[in-house]
């Protein structure tokens, strides 16, 4: 009979054998290694790829990185290369690491379907009515600029023609001529109550300033002329007088309403006294403000104001003169009052002066 080898049934080595009994394989421990450009996080290579070394490591090629190979079982799916091997062919699975990057999808998904969410029908309608909210009050607030600057720049061009008529006037009313003398016509004021032409003035306007009790501030319908005699301006000493033009000037102010003539508003007429040729037509009416559109008179003869008054039978001139001037600005009708003292002008009759 055979005997049974000794050590508790274990084969015996046979003799000049050196070879250990085979053990299993331990699983090879694998060390974070340099990721290549662009793939890895953290610099380390991706799971499942191993290095490979080009041309054996030699010749300063530098090492890269390839796929680890995928072992298939028999009868079984591909192992996926990112499982780590465990014992003999069997994988090792990574249910944590599946489970948190299904969780990161999931909230990531969530997270832009909350940002691409579209506004609800309350929300348009809120917006919208917000909108036009704002839009109203922007429109209300450029309307309110708008008028002011039109309104503004009204009143600088009223009180510029305003100003330059009044230096007008009084340059005339001062220049008169003193009463006496064979020329000397004086100061002429003539009263006229609706001359009969073109109205100035819009009838509704009229008729609203009239309703508002404004007819005694607003005299809409006197067309009072003011007939002057005036020294000519002073020229240059040594200047000799053109001819046909006398020493003496007739200026007329009135107001011209007649539809025939391009002039309208206020308008002034020279005209020479002396020296005037024969056969020569009057001069043309100058345009002083087209925006007067009536004109009313006061004379005051040291006890109170009169309409009319006339130099050439009194033998005497006003203390003051007014000239009230209605100007149509085209959104309001304003009264422009024009006040003169003429420095020739001397009292009549008065009776400390009579011996």
């Amino acid at each position: 009979m055979r005997r049974r080898p000794r050590g508790g049934g274990q084969r015996h080595r046979r003799r000049g054998s050196c070879r250990s009994p085979r053990r299993a394989p331990l699983p090879r421990r694998r060390t974070p290694r340099a990721a290549p450009r662009g793939g890895g996080v953290g610099g380390l290579a991706p799971r499942g790829w191993r290095r490979r070394v080009r041309g054996g490591g030699r010749g300063g090629h530098r090492p890269a990185l390839e796929p680890a190979r995928v072992h298939h079982r028999r009868g079984g799916p591909a192992l996926d290369p990112g499982h780590r091997p465990l014992g003999r062919g069997r994988p090792r699975p990574r249910p944590l690491r599946r489970a948190a990057l299904v969780r990161r999808s999931a909230a990531g998904r969530a997270a832009v379907s909350v940002r691409r969410r579209g506004f609800t029908l309350v929300e348009v309608l809120l917006a919208a009515a917000l909108m036009s909210v704002v839009a109203l009050a922007v429109g209300h607030v450029v309307g309110l600029c708008h008028r002011a600057q039109r309104s503004v720049r009204a009143n600088g061009d009223f009180r510029s023609l305003a100003a330059a008529v009044d230096r007008r006037l009084s340059s005339d009313l001062r220049a008169l001529v003193p009463p006496g003398g064979l020329y000397a016509a004086g100061l002429v004021g003539e009263d006229a109550v609706g001359a009969g032409g073109e109205a100035l003035v819009d009838p509704e306007r009229a008729r609203a300033a009239f309703d508002l009790g404004e007819a005694d501030e607003l005299p809409l319908e006197e067309r009072d002329t003011l007939t002057l005699a005036v020294f000519p301006p002073a020229r240059a000493f040594g200047e000799d007088t053109p001819p046909g033009e006398g020493a003496l000037w007739k200026v007329v102010y009135s107001i011209d309403d007649d539809p025939e003539t391009p002039a309208r508003g206020l308008v002034r007429t020279v005209t020479r006294i002396r020296d005037q040729p024969a056969g020569v037509d009057p001069p043309d009416p100058e345009p002083i403000a087209p925006e007067v559109v009536a004109m009313d008179l006061a004379f005051f003869d040291g006890e109170g104001w009169v309409e009319t008054w006339d130099s050439g039978a009194s033998d005497t001139l006003p203390l003051a003169v007014r000239v009230r001037l209605v100007f149509d600005r085209g959104d309001a009708l304003v009264r422009h009052d024009v006040l003169v003292a003429p420095p020739t002008a001397r009292p009549a009759a008065l009776p400390e002066a009579v011996q």
